[in-house]
């Protein structure tokens, strides 16, 4: 399935458009995630109106709109942090947080995205980052991003929906809490 385009101001603006994604699959992790107690902390949810009134800003700053699969995680959690690193951006720090990173990839030279692109999580004491590219409607995972160029995709992890990457997130880096 591939991306709605919508025009602005002479800019495209990439519409989400998750593919495979289970709203009941996301609250059993959601659920899962909130057992974790002291290695997670959650936060008050966003209601729909406020992550579309976030999203036009985003859209119009960066020319892609968070996934649809994204803003269900928000309604539940305005972002997720756990203890031992992990970050789902909120709606706020989505927006700083890639306005950032675009300004790290010029400043280390590091490769450039050319697709439009937003920071979704932070892992791995800040060395690694899930991406959400809207024009292929996925989410990439880079584990250490000095070590990839950017705009190689084939180097990199993709994701079809915010449930797989939370689940390889967590096989990966979260100690289950019995």
């Amino acid at each position: 399935m591939f991306s709605l385009f919508k025009k602005r101001k002479n800019n495209i603006i990439f519409e989400s458009n998750v593919n495979n994604f289970d709203e009941n699959k996301l609250n059993i992790i959601y659920e899962r995630l909130t057992n974790y107690k002291d290695n997670c902390n959650t936060y008050e949810p966003i209601s729909n109106v406020e992550i579309e009134s976030k999203n036009i800003i985003i859209g119009e700053k960066l020319l892609v709109k968070i996934p649809n699969d994204y803003k269900q995680l928000l309604q539940k959690s305005n972002g997720i942090y756990f203890g031992n690193g992990i970050k789902l951006l909120n709606c706020d720090e989505i927006l700083e947080e890639t306005v950032i990173f675009k300004d790290m990839m010029e400043d280390w030279e590091i490769g450039r995205i050319t697709k439009p692109f937003l920071e979704i999580i932070r892992y791995h004491d800040g060395n690694g980052f899930v991406f959400w590219y809207s024009e292929i409607n996925k989410y990439v995972v880079a584990d250490y991003i000095t070590d990839y160029e950017l705009d190689d995709l084939k180097s990199l992890k993709t994701f079809d929906n915010i449930c797989e990457v939370i689940e390889d997130l967590e096989n990966r880096y979260i100690k289950r809490v019995n």
